[in-house]
């Protein structure tokens, strides 16, 4: 077990979910099917999904309107190394979407984007 576990870390080492990949194994090992531990990763996701829902305000914006979008662009550049440039950034990065995003149908083709 220890082995297979090694193995996969080293080929994985940059995962997050370290902890979580190896009490999955464990678990395994213990006799546990595979699809129910898959089922167990699928609750959680409806539950924090749902989770996240509650919390979730819906913002209005438009294409000539999106103060908010910004706002919310700059507080995930907060964090990064950009953060010195995070305004003017943001508004690059929401103008960027309103470009190419359908709004009635609340849809964004990503590959759109690209800097060049």
């Amino acid at each position: 077990m220890a082995q297979q576990e090694s193995s996969y870390w080293q080929a994985h080492s940059s995962s997050k979910h370290k902890n979580c990949w190896i009490r999955v194994f464990r678990t395994y090992n213990v006799g546990l099917h595979p699809l129910k531990i898959s089922d167990g990763f699928d609750l959680a996701v409806d539950v924090a999904v749902k989770r996240l829902e509650e919390l979730s305000e819906e913002i209005a914006f438009s294409k000539t309107d999106y103060k908010e979008l910004v706002d919310a662009a700059c507080v995930s550049l907060g964090s990064k190394v950009v953060s010195k440039d995070q305004k003017r950034l943001a508004e690059i990065a929401v103008k960027a979407v309103l470009t190419v995003a359908d709004l009635e149908r609340k849809d964004v083709n990503l590959d759109l984007i690209k800097i060049q």
